[in-house]
């Protein structure tokens, strides 16, 4: 009487299960994204250069803008929490300026070794969801002109935040819209730069990716 009691639950449970509704909710994501990067333009320190009589004239550093590529590991851990790891990569203008003259004006390669929390508008399993997003960790400045093969120039510790929205398009696939801003201390791009006041960037990425 109990084992068939016991297949008969059995039986219920796995008639229960099979028939019902299929949910998007998983546990691992791995996606890549593709965008733009901008810091703005903005002052990144100065360069004391000498004149031919020997002076010292204080020129601007600014960084600019470039594209981008995020490749992502997202950890759904909760209802309404996930966890972001990425590492993205970007490149951005650098020029320096000496009374309205443009002495030095090339690209330069920024990596950024991320982790992210996502907080969720919908619960895990739904097919849209709109996220805020907040976390930190190191950004990595490669010498203005040169390739990734030149060895990094300089390491800042930096924070990030921002949000986006994912969204389900089958069991399997999904595609995402984020938007991020990124703080660190200024990088120090040239020998003997003064490398005072904030890195900001801004970045909008699109992309998509798997669910397992």
């Amino acid at each position: 009487m109990f084992l068939r009691n016991w297949r008969a639950a059995l039986a219920v449970a796995a008639l229960l299960c099979g028939s019902a509704p299929a949910t998007f909710a998983e546990g691992i994501d791995f996606g890549v994204g593709f965008g733009y990067a901008d810091a703005g333009n903005r002052k990144a320190g100065a360069l004391s250069i000498q004149d031919q009589s020997g002076a010292e004239n204080p020129s601007t550093v600014t960084m600019g803008s470039g594209f981008m590529f995020v490749p992502r590991l997202t950890l759904n851990t909760g209802d309404f929490v996930s966890h972001d790891l990425s590492f993205a990569f970007s490149r951005s203008n650098v020029k320096v300026d000496l009374a309205g003259q443009n002495l030095f004006d090339q690209s330069t390669s920024i990596g950024q070794a991320m982790y992210a929390m996502l907080l969720h508008a919908t619960p895990d399993g739904s097919k849209f969801r709109p996220y805020l997003a907040g976390g930190g960790g190191l950004i990595m400045f490669y010498p203005p002109g040169a390739g990734l093969t030149s060895g990094v120039n300089t390491v800042r510790p930096g924070v990030l935040y921002g949000g986006g929205v994912r969204i389900q398009v089958s069991e399997r696939w999904h595609a995402r819209v984020d938007f991020r801003q990124t703080l660190a201390p200024n990088p120090r791009l040239f020998q003997g730069q003064d490398a005072s006041g904030l890195f900001r960037q801004n970045q909008f990425t699109v992309g998509a990716g798997m669910s397992f």
